[in-house]
């Protein structure tokens, strides 16, 4: 089974339909400090949701030989991923992060660098980085990185 991907603009603003919508090209540039392709979208999904990418334009190589410096967004807003936001924030002893959202951790699902869980209205959403040779990621540059992926993304689903 393949991966469906397509291409989005990401313009922000109330018509909030994908992931791929929370964040512009032009924000994730600043954020990761590199020029990155448009976020594709993951449209062959087989749970509720929507999933954006964004990958650096330097990138090289084969996929495994060099992964992508990347950024994205994992968005929901069904009952069982509210329930999977509460399980993780009680069971995985998440560092809490403060004045964000409605709710939000950072926890590691087990290997590489932690990522972010946020709460917003009735929204879930995981954020998360991923390194490479060029651009090396440790845990704490993962957590600045998506707490300014994700403090956008509150503004712009808030305001």
């Amino acid at each position: 089974m393949g991966v469906g991907l397509v291409a989005c603009g990401g313009d922000g603003g109330s018509d909030i339909e994908s992931a791929c919508d929370l964040l512009t090209t032009r924000e994730v540039d600043q954020i990761m400090g590199t020029p990155m392709y448009p976020g594709e979208q993951d449209t062959d999904r087989t749970i509720p949701g929507t999933f954006c990418d964004w990958n650096s334009r330097d990138y090289v190589g084969e996929e495994h030989e060099n992964p992508e410096y990347s950024l994205f967004v994992d968005e929901g807003s069904t009952e069982e991923r509210r329930e999977s936001f509460d399980s993780r924030e009680d069971a995985k002893q998440p560092e809490t992060v403060h004045g964000l959202g409605d709710g939000a951790y950072y926890y590691n699902p087990g290997s590489g660098v932690p990522f972010l869980e946020l709460l917003v209205g009735d929204r879930v959403m995981t954020i998360g980085v991923s390194g490479n040779d060029l651009h090396p990621v440790s845990d704490d540059e993962a957590k600045r990185l998506e707490r300014a992926a994700a403090d956008l993304i509150v503004e712009r689903l808030k305001g």
